[in-house]
């Protein structure tokens, strides 16, 4: 089978982004591990060029010390260069025991990445997909001060339906929001994040695929966000998610006394109508 061309420079321009940045970023928790991790990666996804198979497949790998089971390899894949590679996830905290929230935990890469960080770390993970849940309790399960919740967040307590996507159900997209192309999956139980805020929280992290904006109203309207010192937002926005609220969620923040910064994907169509991810760091000015 003949080469895309198109994916394979693509891929080669991914895969040069990110050897530069372990080269010269300050990998954590180190750069040889890293990459002794990330280059059987690299070579798999080059070769899944002309065989796509190969990112689709369900397994297991060990990631510094731990199993983790996956449903999806270019899932996972994706996941590992988000946290150990572009380090989206990492802070700084002023206690060895930091209280976070992981809101859209998916398989728990992101759990596994703030216990390597803080060990000591008090752990909340949400994750509502009924075929992604049981991976993150497979690999999140048995780590020490990690509570892992099979709940969507939403402004009230009830149900929500949860959509996926034909042939990839657990898609890092898959959401409670109806998108095109997307089906559903199962009914989820959904609960306010006010309720788990009855403490202060180090940091909450939302990756909850366009419901961002409700779940930070209900923690506005009850209260509970003045107990929040620092958030990670993936906002997601455009079309797929029927409104543009960007500019109401950045209001919500100024408004609740936090400053931000912005970060935005480079590259790709500038006045693409697709939906768009932008990342938020957030503390308390």
């Amino acid at each position: 089978m003949a080469l895309a061309p198109s994916l394979l420079a693509s891929g080669l321009r991914r895969a040069g982004r990110n050897l530069a940045t372990i080269l010269t970023g300050g990998a954590f928790p180190g750069r040889r591990a890293v990459l002794r991790l990330y280059l059987p990666m690299l070579a798999r996804q080059l070769v899944a060029v002309v065989r796509p198979s190969l990112l689709r497949r369900a397994g297991e790998t060990t990631v510094f010390g731990h199993t983790v089971r996956y449903g999806d390899y270019g899932n996972f894949v994706f996941n590992f260069e988000e946290m150990f590679i572009e380090q989206q996830y990492a802070f700084s905290s002023g206690t060895d025991a930091p209280r976070v929230l992981d809101c859209g935990a998916n398989i728990g890469l992101s759990v596994l990445y703030v216990k390597l960080l803080y060990p000591a770390a008090r752990i909340v993970a949400f994750e509502p997909a009924p075929d992604t849940f049981p991976l993150l309790l497979a690999n999140a399960g048995s780590l020490d001060g990690v509570t892992l919740e099979q709940k969507a967040l939403a402004s009230a307590p009830g149900e929500l339906t949860f959509y996926g996507f034909p042939g990839d159900r657990a898609s890092l997209r898959a959401t409670t929001i109806e998108q095109a192309g997307a089906e559903p999956v199962a009914l989820v139980e959904a609960a306010p994040l006010s309720r788990y805020l009855d403490e202060p929280v180090d940091l909450l992290k939302l990756d909850v695929e366009g419901r961002e904006l409700d779940i930070l109203e209900e923690l506005a309207s009850s209260g509970a966000l003045s107990r929040v010192e620092r958030m990670m937002i993936e906002a997601h926005h455009h079309e797929s998610f029927a409104e543009n609220r960007l500019s109401s969620l950045l209001a919500l923040l100024e408004n609740n006394g936090f400053a931000y910064r912005v970060r935005a994907p480079r590259g790709g169509d500038h006045w693409a109508s697709d939906a768009q991810d932008v990342w938020l760091y957030v503390w308390r000015a």
